[in-house]
């Protein structure tokens, strides 16, 4: 998905370990930064899509390689940092393995 400035690469499959969210620059298509989730959590991995309201970008939870999970994870845009989840499992056990999302 973009920002505008910015193309974002959701992380399908990292191996072990959480996953990488890549963005690179569209006006120079060179610049690339990294951000890691959640060093600790390898629940966050397997994501399949993801979406931005436009101060956010949403990363969409599938499968991680053991189980479907349901750990919506957002990060702030303009410091490509400020890490939040909500695990939509815990209000339904059924909300997990989502495929896409949208605003």
């Amino acid at each position: 998905f973009t920002d505008g400035l910015h193309g974002y690469m959701v992380p399908f499959r990292s191996g072990t370990g959480a996953s990488k969210v890549a963005r690179f620059s569209l006006s120079d298509f060179e610049s690339v930064e990294v951000l890691i989730p959640a060093m600790e959590d390898t629940v966050l991995h397997g994501f399949v899509g993801g979406f931005t309201d436009g101060r956010h970008g949403y990363l969409m939870p599938c499968y991680n390689g053991s189980m479907f999970f349901g750990v919506v994870t957002r990060f702030d845009l303009a410091t490509f940092g400020s890490v939040e989840t909500l695990d939509l499992a815990l209000t339904d056990p059924g909300l997990k393995g989502f495929w896409g999302g949208f605003t």
